[in-house]
Protein backbone atom coordinates (compact mmCIF):
# COMPACT_ATOMS: atom_id res chain seq x y z
CA UNK A 1 0.00 0.00 0.00
CA UNK A 2 1.34 3.22 -0.89
CA UNK A 3 2.62 5.33 2.24
CA UNK A 4 0.21 8.12 1.19
CA UNK A 5 -3.06 6.09 1.14
CA UNK A 6 -1.23 4.65 4.63
CA UNK A 7 -0.95 8.06 6.50
CA UNK A 8 -4.33 9.37 5.37
CA UNK A 9 -6.09 5.99 6.56
CA UNK A 10 -4.72 6.43 10.03
CA UNK A 11 -5.00 10.20 10.53
CA UNK A 12 -7.18 11.09 13.05
CA UNK A 13 -10.31 12.97 12.14
CA UNK A 14 -11.03 16.30 13.11
CA UNK A 15 -13.69 14.97 16.15
CA UNK A 16 -11.05 12.54 17.96
CA UNK A 17 -9.67 15.59 19.06
CA UNK A 18 -12.51 16.43 20.95
CA UNK A 19 -12.47 12.98 22.09
CA UNK A 20 -15.30 11.76 19.61
CA UNK A 21 -15.14 8.28 18.20
CA UNK A 22 -16.47 7.60 14.76
CA UNK A 23 -19.40 6.02 15.87
CA UNK A 24 -20.06 9.22 17.68
CA UNK A 25 -19.64 11.95 15.23
CA UNK A 26 -22.69 12.12 13.70
CA UNK A 27 -24.71 12.39 16.97
CA UNK A 28 -21.87 14.84 18.72
CA UNK A 29 -22.45 17.23 15.21
CA UNK A 30 -26.26 17.04 15.74
CA UNK A 31 -26.11 17.78 19.43
CA UNK A 32 -23.03 20.42 19.08
CA UNK A 33 -25.78 21.87 16.29
CA UNK A 34 -28.89 21.84 19.14
CA UNK A 35 -26.53 23.69 21.63
CA UNK A 36 -25.09 26.37 19.38
CA UNK A 37 -29.00 27.43 18.07
CA UNK A 38 -30.42 27.22 21.76
CA UNK A 39 -27.63 29.45 22.74
CA UNK A 40 -28.65 31.92 20.17
CA UNK A 41 -32.43 31.74 20.83
CA UNK A 42 -31.75 32.72 24.61
CA UNK A 43 -28.65 35.63 23.72
CA UNK A 44 -31.50 37.22 21.41
CA UNK A 45 -34.43 36.77 23.30
CA UNK A 46 -32.46 37.61 26.47
CA UNK A 47 -31.12 40.87 24.99
CA UNK A 48 -34.45 42.34 23.09
CA UNK A 49 -36.49 41.72 26.52
CA UNK A 50 -33.68 43.40 28.60
CA UNK A 51 -33.58 46.27 26.34
CA UNK A 52 -37.24 46.47 26.03
CA UNK A 53 -37.77 46.57 29.66
CA UNK A 54 -35.63 48.60 31.11
CA UNK A 55 -36.51 51.48 28.35
CA UNK A 56 -39.69 51.37 29.56
CA UNK A 57 -39.51 50.32 33.68
CA UNK A 58 -35.69 51.47 34.27
CA UNK A 59 -33.05 49.40 36.86
CA UNK A 60 -35.32 50.40 39.50
CA UNK A 61 -38.30 47.66 38.62
CA UNK A 62 -35.81 44.62 38.51
CA UNK A 63 -36.89 43.13 41.84
CA UNK A 64 -40.44 43.28 40.84
CA UNK A 65 -39.13 40.91 37.86
CA UNK A 66 -36.94 38.59 40.27
CA UNK A 67 -40.02 38.00 42.25
CA UNK A 68 -42.04 37.11 39.39
CA UNK A 69 -39.85 35.27 37.77
CA UNK A 70 -39.20 32.77 41.08
CA UNK A 71 -43.38 32.79 41.17
CA UNK A 72 -43.35 31.91 37.05
CA UNK A 73 -40.39 29.34 37.53
CA UNK A 74 -41.80 27.56 40.52
CA UNK A 75 -45.66 26.83 38.78
CA UNK A 76 -43.89 26.07 35.70
CA UNK A 77 -41.91 23.62 37.40
CA UNK A 78 -44.59 21.72 38.91
CA UNK A 79 -46.99 21.73 35.79
CA UNK A 80 -43.50 19.86 34.05
CA UNK A 81 -43.61 17.57 37.01
CA UNK A 82 -47.22 16.62 36.62
CA UNK A 83 -46.58 16.51 32.54
CA UNK A 84 -43.28 14.08 32.62
CA UNK A 85 -45.59 11.39 34.36
CA UNK A 86 -48.50 11.31 31.44
CA UNK A 87 -46.25 11.92 28.48
CA UNK A 88 -43.24 9.83 27.28
CA UNK A 89 -39.58 11.30 27.25
CA UNK A 90 -40.03 12.28 23.04
CA UNK A 91 -43.27 14.07 23.35
CA UNK A 92 -42.13 15.85 26.47
CA UNK A 93 -38.90 17.13 24.94
CA UNK A 94 -40.84 18.21 21.61
CA UNK A 95 -43.41 19.47 23.37
CA UNK A 96 -41.26 21.65 25.89
CA UNK A 97 -39.39 23.44 22.53
CA UNK A 98 -42.58 23.72 20.64
CA UNK A 99 -44.28 25.56 23.91
CA UNK A 100 -41.38 27.83 24.16
CA UNK A 101 -41.51 28.57 20.76
CA UNK A 102 -45.16 29.38 20.19
CA UNK A 103 -44.61 31.84 23.48
CA UNK A 104 -41.61 33.53 21.83
CA UNK A 105 -43.93 33.81 18.34
CA UNK A 106 -46.74 35.29 20.34
CA UNK A 107 -44.82 37.73 21.88
CA UNK A 108 -43.55 39.37 18.76
CA UNK A 109 -46.45 39.41 17.31
CA UNK A 110 -48.59 40.77 20.38
CA UNK A 111 -45.81 43.90 19.95
CA UNK A 112 -47.17 44.21 16.22
CA UNK A 113 -50.59 45.29 17.90
CA UNK A 114 -49.39 46.79 21.33
CA UNK A 115 -46.88 48.47 22.66
CA UNK A 116 -48.17 47.47 26.37
CA UNK A 117 -45.59 48.22 28.94
CA UNK A 118 -47.34 44.91 30.64
CA UNK A 119 -45.59 42.52 27.54
CA UNK A 120 -41.68 44.38 27.91
CA UNK A 121 -42.45 42.90 31.60
CA UNK A 122 -43.89 39.39 30.90
CA UNK A 123 -40.88 39.23 28.40
CA UNK A 124 -38.03 40.11 30.89
CA UNK A 125 -39.85 37.54 33.47
CA UNK A 126 -40.27 34.78 31.04
CA UNK A 127 -36.94 34.82 30.20
CA UNK A 128 -35.81 33.15 33.20
CA UNK A 129 -38.75 30.12 32.06
CA UNK A 130 -36.79 30.20 28.51
CA UNK A 131 -33.49 29.92 29.63
CA UNK A 132 -34.05 26.82 32.09
CA UNK A 133 -36.33 24.68 30.29
CA UNK A 134 -34.19 24.73 27.35
CA UNK A 135 -31.35 23.81 29.42
CA UNK A 136 -33.62 21.57 30.85
CA UNK A 137 -34.42 19.68 27.61
CA UNK A 138 -30.63 19.87 26.20
CA UNK A 139 -29.21 18.14 29.18
CA UNK A 140 -32.10 15.43 29.60
CA UNK A 141 -31.12 14.53 25.93
CA UNK A 142 -27.79 14.66 26.31
CA UNK A 143 -28.07 12.55 29.54
CA UNK A 144 -30.09 9.67 27.51
CA UNK A 145 -28.14 9.99 24.57
CA UNK A 146 -24.60 9.33 25.85
CA UNK A 147 -23.81 6.43 28.72
CA UNK A 148 -21.54 7.73 31.77
CA UNK A 149 -18.48 6.95 29.86
CA UNK A 150 -19.33 9.08 27.33
CA UNK A 151 -20.62 12.08 28.98
CA UNK A 152 -17.22 12.43 30.73
CA UNK A 153 -15.87 12.93 27.15
CA UNK A 154 -18.22 14.53 25.49
CA UNK A 155 -20.48 16.70 27.63
CA UNK A 156 -17.87 19.39 27.99
CA UNK A 157 -17.55 19.80 23.75
CA UNK A 158 -20.96 19.25 22.92
CA UNK A 159 -21.37 21.98 25.44
CA UNK A 160 -19.63 24.70 23.97
CA UNK A 161 -21.74 25.47 20.89
CA UNK A 162 -24.35 27.29 23.46
CA UNK A 163 -21.27 28.98 24.96
CA UNK A 164 -19.90 30.25 21.60
CA UNK A 165 -23.15 30.97 20.49
CA UNK A 166 -23.84 33.63 23.28
CA UNK A 167 -20.56 35.30 22.23
CA UNK A 168 -21.29 35.75 18.84
CA UNK A 169 -25.21 36.37 19.16
CA UNK A 170 -24.03 39.10 21.59
CA UNK A 171 -21.42 41.06 18.93
CA UNK A 172 -23.95 40.63 16.32
CA UNK A 173 -26.67 42.68 17.99
CA UNK A 174 -25.42 45.81 17.10
CA UNK A 175 -25.28 44.19 13.16
CA UNK A 176 -28.50 43.54 13.58
CA UNK A 177 -30.61 46.30 14.65
CA UNK A 178 -29.23 47.99 11.65
CA UNK A 179 -31.82 45.35 9.71
CA UNK A 180 -34.48 45.98 12.21
CA UNK A 181 -35.83 46.91 15.76
CA UNK A 182 -35.20 45.47 18.82
CA UNK A 183 -38.33 43.35 18.92
CA UNK A 184 -37.77 41.88 15.39
CA UNK A 185 -34.23 40.21 17.62
CA UNK A 186 -37.75 37.87 19.22
CA UNK A 187 -37.77 36.71 15.34
CA UNK A 188 -34.34 35.25 15.83
CA UNK A 189 -35.25 33.93 18.66
CA UNK A 190 -38.17 31.71 17.67
CA UNK A 191 -36.04 31.19 14.52
CA UNK A 192 -33.39 29.20 16.20
CA UNK A 193 -36.13 27.65 18.49
CA UNK A 194 -37.79 25.79 15.22
CA UNK A 195 -33.65 24.94 14.14
CA UNK A 196 -33.85 23.31 17.75
CA UNK A 197 -37.05 21.41 17.53
CA UNK A 198 -35.69 20.48 13.95
CA UNK A 199 -32.36 18.69 15.22
CA UNK A 200 -34.20 17.16 18.59
CA UNK A 201 -36.19 15.37 16.35
CA UNK A 202 -33.52 14.09 14.26
CA UNK A 203 -31.54 13.31 17.79
CA UNK A 204 -34.26 11.35 19.49
CA UNK A 205 -34.16 8.07 17.68
CA UNK A 206 -31.00 7.84 17.73
CA UNK A 207 -31.09 7.45 22.04
CA UNK A 208 -30.96 4.00 22.92
CA UNK A 209 -33.73 1.86 23.94
CA UNK A 210 -32.82 0.86 27.64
Amino acid sequence: MPSGSLNSATKPSVWSRFGVQPAEEHGAALMLAHSAFMGFSTVFFETAASALFLGQYGASALPSVYLAAAALSAATGYAYSRLQNRLSFSHLMTGTLVGLLVVVGALRGALLVTQAAGLFFFAMVFYRVLSILTDLEYWAVAGRLYDLRQAKRLFGFVGTGEVVARIIGSFSVPLLLKFGGVPNLLLLSAAALLLCVILLRRILPMIPAD
